[in-house]
């Protein structure tokens, strides 16, 4: 997936949020296995990933389970 244009947040953490939205919406089709994505020719800078780095359905459905809310 190829978005162009630009992206603002308050801070890191709401455009780290932000990037994980997008890649969790990708992956919210069953039939999505692997995804790369760059925002204007970027891919996750923020964590230092490769331009051609592909992401996995393992690894996002890893991170909503590492970071999912449990009510108290």
């Amino acid at each position: 997936m190829v978005l162009q244009g630009e992206y603002f947040g308050v801070g890191d953490v709401t455009l780290i949020a932000a990037r994980m939205q997008i890649l969790m919406t990708i992956f919210a089709n069953v039939s999505v296995k692997t995804a790369a994505v760059t925002l204007n020719g970027v891919s996750n800078s923020m964590d230092a990933k490769p331009a051609d780095y592909i992401f996995t359905r393992y690894e996002i459905e890893t991170f909503m389970k590492e970071h999912a809310y449990v009510s108290p």
